[in-house]
């Protein structure tokens, strides 16, 4: 009788250990997208995998491209897709333009490319070519704001006094002894880049300058008439002149740069025998460094 007991036990035993392994003993489905499907597998075609979820007699499918790995009740995996960071894609064709971002289109990549802005450098110096012409060191500095549309610059020009011009000074348009004659000039500009900062820019503007000069009187030392003047005296003037101008930028190289500019507007001389206010023309050219 106890050992008819004792079986009896043994077989229940046993009956809920297998019935609990056939309710527990379930398929693990992780999907790419980071989702779990606990359920029986019961079908694995070249596309597709079929299987119920647990606790439930509905059939469902998913395609194998969705599926990262299956988990077996056996204990058996099978992976589908090594889930990673995907690399960026390749273009179809070579951009002709640096690649700033490559976009992510609905299930594929795409070449999507947007030309990146090259930075060019916020400061250039300049030699100013056109005063050396008259023996004067020119120099300048321009510093862009912001985004590089607008400038301030600062010329500056030292006269070296190498082709002194000993002309009476009478005041006229187009003299150049303030620029044969020059003790020093200065300003300040300030310059619009429509078109902003690239290898090859141009740029108006205006500007405000200040020039000393010599310049010479002559007086004779016989009464008049007199054959020749025979006494030469020399005097300080002041200049003043404020003008628009138009100028460019053309890039020999991203830093080396040849300048232009012409300048219009008006000027006014004050020397010891009277004060002119008239127009005034000014013509520049410059070999520059942007960096």
């Amino acid at each position: 009788m106890f050992k008819y007991i004792s079986k009896m036990k043994k077989s229940i035993f046993l009956l809920f250990i297998g019935v609990s392994s056939t309710i527990y003993a379930q398929d693990t489905i992780r999907k790419t997208n980071g989702t779990t499907h606990i359920g029986k597998v019961l079908e694995i075609s070249n596309e597709v995998v079929r299987y119920k979820l647990q606790g439930t007699d509905v059939l469902f499918e998913i395609n194998k491209t969705d599926i990262a790995q299956i988990n077996f009740q056996n204990g058996i995996k099978e992976v589908y897709v090594v889930v990673a960071h995907p690399k960026p894609p390749v273009a179809i064709e070579k951009p002709s333009e640096p690649v700033k971002d490559v976009y992510y289109d609905k299930d594929r990549y795409v070449s999507k490319t947007e030309p990146v802005k090259k930075e060019y450098g916020k400061n250039i110096f300049a030699l100013n070519v056109f005063e050396m012409f008259f023996t004067n060191l020119g120099v300048s500095y321009e510093r862009m704001l912001g985004d590089g549309a607008l400038s301030i610059k600062i010329p500056f020009a030292l006269g070296l006094g190498g082709r002194p011009n000993y002309n009476s000074y009478t005041g006229e348009v187009f003299s150049s002894i303030p620029l044969q004659n020059k003790n020093y000039s200065t300003g300040l500009e300030l310059n619009f880049y429509p078109i902003k900062q690239t290898k090859s820019t141009f740029y108006i503007g205006l500007s405000g300058n200040y020039c000393e000069f010599k310049y010479y009187n002559y007086q004779s030392s016989y009464p008049y008439p007199s054959p020749q003047p025979t006494l030469r005296y020399y005097y300080t003037g002041k200049q003043y002149s404020g003008m628009i101008h138009l100028g460019g930028n053309i890039g020999l190289t991203d830093n080396l740069l040849l300048g232009g500019k012409v300048a219009v507007g008006l000027r006014r001389e004050e020397t010891i025998n009277d004060d002119f206010t008239m127009s005034r023309i000014q013509l520049d050219l410059n070999l520059a460094y942007r960096f």
